[in-house]
């Protein structure tokens, strides 16, 4: 007598175990997502803070706020421009080096400094948050004409 002896799966149950498959790694992948959004923001918190603490170090010592002829810069552009300047008066007294956006550094979205060239030391250093926008941009920054980015996380000093 013959014994027929099935080894294997069906196609419907290989066809099962790859769908929760994927269903299990989109939730993986979506996951570790949010996790890298709230590290970068993370990051982005840390920086604007040094900033801040620098350009405050700076105005205490000199009794002027780094050059910017109250406009807004990004703080990235180390060749010309305002940010060159911003650099040059900073790095590096005042900071080690100066801190670029995990993700849009160099670009538009990048950490920008505005001075207000009141003579009053008063300025803002603002970063884009992904994950959990916190402040939103000042008012007085809309003489940064064409900018299209809002800005959601602002000190003002």
């Amino acid at each position: 007598m013959e014994h027929s002896t099935n080894r294997g799966f069906t196609l419907i149950e290989l066809l099962v175990v790859i769908a929760i498959i994927g269903i299990l790694s989109s939730v993986v992948l979506s996951s570790l997502n949010v996790a890298r959004n709230k590290a970068n923001d993370a990051r982005r918190r840390s920086d604007v803070s040094q900033l801040v603490k620098s350009i405050n170090s700076y105005y205490n010592s000199t009794g002027s706020l780094p050059r910017t002829s109250g406009w807004c810069t990004y703080v990235s552009n180390p060749t010309s421009g305002m940010g060159a300047a911003l650099q040059s008066d900073i790095v590096p007294t005042y900071i080690s080096k100066m801190p670029l956006d995990p993700f849009y550094a160099n670009q538009t979205g990048d950490y920008f400094y505005a001075n207000e060239n009141d003579n009053n030391g008063r300025f803002t250093v603002c970063a884009v948050l992904n994950q959990d926008p916190g402040t939103s941009e000042p008012s007085t920054l809309t003489g940064c004409a064409g900018w299209t980015t809002s800005y959601n996380h602002c000190v003002s000093q």
